[in-house]
């Protein structure tokens, strides 16, 4: 089976993360206990934005771990700026507006699957600009006399007409002698990601009965549900671009999700499915150890904590803004799987935030002039498992 090359992953996720607030908008309105009218206005916020084809986006994302085991820093600091536009095919959006009837027909086989993403990489087109901050500790430590690690990377990405492209002359300048390409390269990323689909099978939840899957996806959607372990609140309103903005908090309960009866049987029947595509089936030892694994999820994350904030432009009804905050004691995490271990427990935080900018007034994204085209062959060798 051949594995698709990392740069092409890295990619994929940052370019769909950047069209991420047009196609968020294909998800169910959760309403929570809000008022009619402030759940009038998140409806009609998804309306504009899946109306949205081009937009620019700005990212700005915090990390941080501490009480590392076995570390020789008491914390570690990590961060991650970026610009960037993009610009969707309005077809593209139809579709993934027509998939809130039955979402789970994009898993139910792979050829579902690979005609959808086939249709994502051609008709979405994204241009961004990133940095990473590391911590000066870390490349200090992993610097040596031949090859200085920079505190700083830089990185353009773009994608056009199924082509993946990354700039890396600033890191070739950083890195003399890391033997990094400057300038410009690029692979054909949609035959790349037919090709290994093809090869590889891969449908998503494949395995599982389609009419099973569709279930647990329509309990996902549904309000009372997602009130189990899911909050919104109305904030006061902000001034945004010279018009007032409505700001909505979404606050997440993730130990009340991982102990929810609906949670236990999707991953009861996921590894029964992964059991059946081994031809094989749960025997009551595995059994066991699921049950005794779903047990411990709760307590595991008590002590993480996820709230987001969204903010909605009452003249246009775009989301300007998402926000996103995540913190998370490992004391329960720890206690169980390591429960001799001591000291305090590792911490970790995440932070981001992403500004929206030029609703359907983004430049148009062009390939880049004299890339370099990495053949398939290369880039992904047919004897790589």
């Amino acid at each position: 089976m051949r594995k698709i090359h990392l740069m092409s992953l890295v990619l994929i996720v940052l370019l769909i993360f950047m069209s991420g607030p047009a196609l968020a908008q294909t998800m169910p309105v959760f309403c929570g206990d809000l008022a009619e009218a402030d759940c009038t206005l998140l409806k009609d916020s998804q309306t504009a934005m899946a109306g949205l084809h081009s937009g620019a986006a700005q990212l700005d994302v915090a990390v941080s771990v501490s009480n590392i085991p076995d570390s020789p820093f008491e914390q570690l600091d990590f961060g991650l700026t970026g610009d960037g536009t993009f610009a969707i095919d309005p077809a593209l959006m139809e579709s993934m507006m027509a998939m809130q009837s039955d979402p789970s027909a994009l898993f139910s086989t792979p050829e579902a699957f690979m005609d959808w993403f086939s249709q994502f990489l051609k008709g979405f087109s994204g241009d961004l600009n990133l940095t990473l901050h590391l911590p000066a500790e870390l490349t200090a430590m992993m610097s040596s006399e031949d090859q200085t690690i920079p505190e700083n990377l830089s990185i353009g990405l773009r994608f056009v007409d199924g082509f993946a492209y990354a700039n890396l002359a600033s890191i070739a300048e950083s890195m003399p002698d890391a033997g990094v390409p400057a300038g410009w390269v690029g692979i054909d990323l949609a035959t790349l990601m037919e090709q290994n689909m093809a090869q590889s099978g891969f449908g998503g939840m494949e395995g599982m009965d389609p009419e099973v899957f569709k279930s647990y996806m329509q309990s996902f959607q549904d309000p009372a549900f997602l009130s189990e372990f899911m909050t919104i609140e109305r904030l006061a309103d902000i001034d945004v671009m010279g018009q007032q903005a409505a700001v909505f908090q979404y606050t997440f309960d993730y130990p009340a999700l991982f102990q929810s009866d609906v949670f236990k049987q999707m991953m009861q029947a996921q590894m029964e499915a992964v059991a059946s595509m081994s031809g094989s089936e749960m025997d009551s030892d595995a059994q066991a150890e699921m049950d005794k694994a779903m047990e411990m999820m709760g307590p595991m994350f008590e002590g993480m904590t996820l709230e987001m904030r969204q903010t909605i432009g009452l003249d246009d009804k775009f989301a300007h803004s998402t926000e996103m905050k995540m913190a998370w004691d490992m004391s329960g995490f720890m206690a169980a799987v390591e429960p001799d271990s001591e000291g305090p427990a590792p911490t970790f935080t995440f932070d981001m935030t992403v500004n929206a900018s030029d609703f359907n007034a983004a430049p148009e994204i062009v390939a880049p002039e004299d890339a370099t085209i990495f053949p398939i062959d290369s880039m992904v060798p047919s004897n790589d498992m």
